[in-house]
């Protein structure tokens, strides 16, 4: 017998819908001027693609962390390198 607590004895706060999607386009936000200096150095074509990508993994995170038993899995294997 352990004290550690059982899943569902484990409470999660929910945000509301107006407070996620403002939390979504912060984090967008946020993503956006990380990535931005790429754009200078000719990459800005896969810098939109990218943080529509980190919003899904973020997304996906926030489940597992609520307690789904969902997979964390953007991609099935690495993009291939611009220069490949």
């Amino acid at each position: 017998m352990t004290d550690e607590p059982e899943e569902a004895d484990i409470p999660y706060f929910w945000l509301s819908e107006d407070e996620w999607n403002h939390l979504m386009f912060s984090t967008r936000a946020q993503v956006g001027a990380i990535l931005n200096p790429l754009r200078a150095y000719g990459q800005g074509v896969f810098v939109d693609g990218a943080i529509k990508e980190l919003m899904i993994l973020f997304d996906l995170v926030s489940q597992r962390v609520r307690g789904k038993d969902i997979p964390v899995t953007v991609l099935e294997k690495p993009r291939p390198s611009p220069l490949e």
